[in-house]
């Protein structure tokens, strides 16, 4: 049987000594790395307006290391820069999200920030009801093509035309069938509101 002396002893117990210790430091380190505090911010300018849209993008980082930005606009599109400029082409709502990583002696730290609906590409009003329709006047049966002209891109469409009877058509055909004067109302509606136009007295069947 190999037995240590007491020299060789003492000195394997310093060793061991100090590797305990090497990993109670690494330990301390990390912990105080993952509880470091948010320092991710971001700033876009503008924030809505028509399509395309180009929207400015600054990223901010204030903690240590290096950072390594990665964006996600919302769209499907990413970036790797610290201030992507960003082109939107289609109408909507978009989350944008920013994640940092920062490269540090003993590791890195990586940080999300997500802002949700933060950019607003199209009109966010909502829209303006109008219509015509042809002829407005004749002998029953009269049969008559109502025309949507409203504005601001509404998305449903509630048509009321005097005599009982509904439509959701954007463009809809109506027929009269008894003689009187009929009041027609829209009502259009996209995801930022609705709008009423009404025309009283507006068909006449004679």
């Amino acid at each position: 049987m190999y037995t240590l002396d007491k020299q060789t002893f003492e000195g394997m117990k310093k060793v061991f000594c100090t590797l305990i210790l090497a990993f109670f430091i690494m330990f301390v380190t990390a912990a105080s790395v993952s509880a470091a505090p948010s320092v991710v911010d971001f700033t876009a300018d503008p924030r809505s307006g028509p399509e395309p849209l180009d929207v400015k993008f600054n990223g901010t980082y204030t903690g240590p290391g290096t950072p390594q930005w990665f964006w996600k606009f919302g769209d499907g599109n990413t970036s790797t820069e610290e201030d992507p400029l960003h082109t939107y082409y289609n109408p909507g709502k978009y989350s944008v999200t920013l994640t940092v990583k920062s490269v540090l002696s003993n590791g890195y730290i990586s940080q999300t920030i997500t802002r949700g609906n933060y950019i607003t590409v199209g009109s966010a009003l909502p829209p303006v009801a109008a219509f015509s329709a042809n002829p407005v006047s004749g002998s029953a049966p009269l049969s008559v093509q109502f025309t949507d002209e409203s504005t601001g891109a509404p998305t449903k469409w509630f048509w009321n035309f005097g005599d009982r009877t509904f439509s959701t058509q954007q463009n809809p055909p109506h027929t009269y069938n008894k003689a009187g004067k009929y009041t027609v109302s829209l009502v259009v509606t996209n995801a930022n509101g609705s709008d009423i136009e009404t025309r009283y007295g507006y068909i006449t069947v004679t």
